[in-house]
């Protein structure tokens, strides 16, 4: 609720048609506004007199929209209200217009007389539900840092303070090694970071640890947990038939895994099969002959084939 009182350049109160009266409100940073024309009533003479205004501030940038009372009002005195969701800080833009561009003739200064208020908007009250949480990469490889944000809000859906570090508590699923305390970046404004290891999708869920914001309001976040590089230290060769008949045909194929162990489709990978060189050798350390790599089966894994030629155990690989 605002009030306006209008006075001459000695400090006596001074009438003027509210209907002349511009105010807007605007972000002080970014100086964005919304001008409104002949939004207040007064506390005077005249039609408008009887009409309140209203300045409704939309979401996003601190600025205000009004209703106009339906005609001229001479007075002292102008009251006006106005709503707004955001938070920061803001000018309140009083200016007269002209009789010219408000329509009406009435006495009071010409244009050019503007006051400006400073007006600081806190935070309001915390709303549980209204909290925002999300993560980023997704999808995530194994072995990469993810970051996650957490957004406290109101029920105008304006950032909201109350919150510390502290009330929050996370639960990550096995394919997080490592999930880190929740910090502070600003007023309503959290984050923490989890270390993702095995693929597959996940989740990452969190709620309000104590009883004061209610235990059983649960926010959840997908993750798809992707393979990493391929690691050729961890993947292993399998051969069919095993064991083999001597002078059997012999077909082998390299199982893929990441550093952490996960599966890794050839297709997905940037192995170059052309650029690895099979080997088979006997129970004696003899080479066996063996086809070139190719790719094998629905992922284009690779394969190569060789004859079992001897008897006994032989040590195959790429």
């Amino acid at each position: 609720e605002c009030a306006a009182e209008f006075r001459d350049a000695y400090g006596n109160p001074a009438k003027v048609d509210t209907a002349r009266l511009e105010i807007s409100l605007e972000d002080a940073t970014t100086g964005e506004a919304t001008p409104v024309t002949r939004p207040a009533a007064g506390e005077g003479d005249g039609p408008g007199c009887e009409a309140p205004g209203n300045l409704t501030a939309p979401s996003g940038a601190v600025n205000a929209t009004a209703v106009a009372p339906p005609g001229p009002c001479l007075a002292s005195r102008a009251n006006f209200s106005f709503f707004t969701a955001n938070t920061g800080i803001a000018n309140l833009r009083l200016t007269l217009l002209p009789p010219s561009e408000a329509g009406v003739q009435s006495a009071g200064p010409a244009r050019g007389a503007t006051h400006v208020q400073p007006l600081a908007v806190f935070p309001g009250m915390l709303m549980p539900s209204r909290t925002e949480f999300s993560c980023r990469p997704d999808p995530a490889r194994a072995g990469e840092v993810i970051q996650c944000f957490i957004t406290t809000r109101g029920p105008y859906n304006n950032v909201a303070g109350g919150a510390s570090p502290e009330d929050f508590e996370v639960v990550a699923g096995p394919a997080f090694s490592y999930v880190s305390a929740v910090i502070a970046k600003s007023v309503g404004r959290f984050t923490f970071v989890a270390y993702a290891q095995r693929a597959g999708e996940a989740e990452i869920a969190l709620r309000f640890a104590g009883n004061q914001w209610g235990r059983n309001l649960w926010f959840r976040c997908p993750v798809r947990v992707i393979p990493g590089a391929i690691s050729m230290k961890l993947s292993r060769v399998s051969c069919e038939p095993n064991p083999a008949m001597q002078g059997a045909t012999v077909e082998c194929s390299l199982q893929l895994r990441d550093r952490f162990a996960n599966p890794t489709p050839a297709n997905a990978s940037a192995l170059q099969v052309g650029d690895l060189v099979p080997f088979a050798r006997d129970a004696n350390g003899e080479p066996l002959e063996t086809s070139a790599a190719r790719a094998v089966g629905e992922e284009g894994a690779p394969g190569f084939s060789f004859v079992a030629a001897s008897v006994g155990p032989v040590d195959v690989g790429l």
